[in-house]
């Protein structure tokens, strides 16, 4: 039986700093399934359709640690690895200057680094407290999540995998631990994850690294609507107070039932991402129009 991540992200509305990311998976430890206590690892990669737009980097540029790139160009090393045109490379250090010759696409996509001692799943279902900085989106640690159509993949890992290890081919293995390991000439630092392709050893190179196996990952797609939700709530108290202009007041209606909707189709896992965004746009639009009404029985 194999193991079906369940997860739910959770905005803040009150403020919009903070998105808790909650494990709420029913089948752990069940039919030969992993235990809590088997997880030792996990791994986020988050993006937004405000940042899915692919930007190119280029020789002399610093690569952002925690971003993830597609290579382009002739084998190169880079971080102790040696990339090949197509590879995907997500930086771990800082001071990664791209070569001449190279360029580096973005995916759109930002994986922090995620300790087991800053989070693992819980049977009591801890949340995993997100910010706009965690989610890559600004370095502003008083900036609120913008809205946006957002995605966030969640991976699980299972087991303390001791080093030397010899993995059978097609292990997707995450570094675990203070240190580095080697396979294949390549190294590996802490959260970094790579899958073999044969069975050559895994080795230590520094530290006291372990290896954890990938047990399950699940994709969501979620809204962030602080500002859509604050737009409404303005409107309401603005505009419908003794309003007796029913074009406007319907008008105001039909953004709460949005966002209504946006929120439940979070809910039932059955968000689509482009219509999700249309959606945000739509009521940011319809915002600035019934703002500028002139009064709150006038017409538009």
């Amino acid at each position: 039986m194999a193991l079906t991540l369940t997860i739910t992200v959770e905005e803040n509305l009150a403020d919009g700093l903070t998105a808790n990311i909650t494990d709420r998976t029913l089948d752990y430890g069940i039919g030969g399934n992993p235990t809590f206590a088997d997880i030792k690892a996990t791994r986020f990669l988050f993006s937004t359709f405000l940042t899915s737009a692919p930007q190119t980097i280029g020789a002399g540029d610093e690569l952002e640690q925690y971003r993830e790139y597609v290579f382009n160009g002739n084998p190169a090393p880079y971080d102790g690895k040696t990339l090949n045109t197509g590879d995907i490379f997500i930086p771990m250090v800082t001071g990664i200057i791209v070569d001449v010759g190279d360029t580096f696409t973005t995916t759109g996509r930002y994986s922090p680094l995620v300790t087991p001692a800053t989070y693992l799943p819980t049977a009591a279902r801890d949340p995993f407290i997100t910010t706009p900085v965690t989610w890559g989106l600004t370095t502003d640690t008083t900036a609120p999540f913008e809205d946006t159509a957002s995605t966030v993949t969640y991976e699980v890992y299972k087991d303390t995998l001791a080093l030397p290890y010899t993995p059978a081919v097609g292990e997707t293995l995450i570094v675990v631990g203070n240190g580095t390991v080697n396979y294949k000439v390549s190294t590996y630092r802490q959260g970094e994850v790579f899958t073999t392709t044969d069975t050559s050893q895994v080795t230590i190179v520094s530290g006291t690294p372990t290896l954890s196996l990938l047990a399950s990952s699940v994709t969501k797609i979620t809204t962030f609507l602080y500002f859509s939700n604050y737009y409404v709530m303005t409107l309401i108290v603005t505009k419908t107070i003794g309003c007796c202009n029913e074009t406007v007041l319907w008008d105001i209606n039909k953004l709460k039932q949005l966002i209504e909707i946006l929120q439940y189709n979070d809910y039932i896992n059955c968000v689509s991402q482009t219509d999700a965004q249309d959606t945000i746009f739509y009521i940011q639009s319809q915002y600035n129009i019934l703002t500028n009404c002139g009064g709150n029985c006038l017409g538009c």
